[in-house]
């Protein structure tokens, strides 16, 4: 599996998506938005280092199963706010 293939997608959606999103119908900007782009990258830096530490060049299961507790940690804020 490429990782700067994920990478790559999760960039061109953030910028190319939303930018056209941003022409077809201006976007409002919460505060609240903060949290959430604050998620993005703290997901996308792990998603980066991951290969790097432990075994080389693999996602192990360690490293899904952190990705996993964050995606529930995350979901419980959604719903507890």
């Amino acid at each position: 599996m490429q990782y700067g293939n994920i990478l790559g997608s999760n960039i061109f959606n953030i910028l190319l998506i939303l930018g056209i999103s941003a022409m077809i119908t201006p976007i409002t900007y919460s505060i609240s938005y903060n949290n959430q782009i604050l998620i993005l990258v703290i997901g996308t830096i792990l998603l980066a280092l991951f290969p790097f530490i432990g075994a080389k060049n693999k996602m192990t299961k360690t490293n899904g199963f952190a990705y996993l507790i964050l995606y529930a940690i995350y979901m419980a804020g959604l719903f507890i706010k």
